[in-house]
């Protein structure tokens, strides 16, 4: 069966079929930097070790690292959140204060007729 026919059958287009692979000659030397780096700076990502390694002297973008990073399963490590307080948050409106009586106004303050009607513990 010919090329044509054949990636006729599988809806495939025929340049799918011819193409070369390539790997340009400092590709191993880039992963092993991209891996140093990685390893040195744990929490920067593809795009921050691109401008390191732009830095460096390397002409890469940033594409071509992304591609690498994900060849090589590097991920930067989830930050770790705050340790949380064992204590439930309480509304504004149900703060200990809320919940203690009322202290008496000293004597003569418009206040003090309004915690008179309040009964004394």
């Amino acid at each position: 069966m010919s090329e044509r026919r054949a990636c006729r059958l599988m809806n495939q287009p025929r340049g799918t079929q011819r193409y070369q692979l390539t790997q340009r000659e400092d590709e191993d030397a880039l992963t092993r930097a991209i891996v140093e780096f990685a390893s040195q700076y744990g929490r920067y990502g593809y795009r921050r070790i691109t401008a390191l390694l732009k830095q460096d002297g390397w002409q890469v973008g940033k594409d071509r690292v992304e591609r690498i990073w994900r060849r090589e399963g590097l991920k930067v490590p989830q930050r770790q959140s705050a340790p949380r307080s064992p204590l439930p948050c309480m509304p504004v409106a149900m703060s200990c204060r809320s919940q203690l009586p009322p202290q008496p106004a000293a004597a003569g303050s418009r206040s003090a007729l309004l915690y008179a009607s309040f009964p004394s513990p």
